[in-house]
């Protein structure tokens, strides 16, 4: 799975930009992608020095974008943008 991961925000403001391909099993891209195009969420604007999410995937030739921030992000996509970082440097 290609994937391209944005996180911008916190007391800097300076923006981490992570791509690559990733290999997942079929059952954390069907995890992924319905996390990704399930219910829409709303970006909390109260939060203060809070990092803001922005996750491109493509899979099977389909792209698929969602934002989110602190409040919002579910946690298996925090564990997937944790793995993407560390396997990739």
């Amino acid at each position: 799975m290609k994937y391209k991961i944005t996180i911008q925000g916190g007391f800097a403001g300076v923006p981490k930009i992570y791509e690559g391909e990733h290999k997942l099993t079929e059952e954390e891209k069907f995890e992924i992608i319905k996390l990704m195009t399930g219910s829409k969420t709303t970006e909390n604007t109260a939060l203060r020095d809070g990092y803001r999410y922005q996750i491109e995937l493509n899979y099977q030739h389909k792209d698929y974008k969602a934002t989110f921030d602190d409040s919002n992000i579910p946690e298996a996509l925090v564990y997937m943008i944790h793995r993407f970082k560390t396997d990739n440097g």
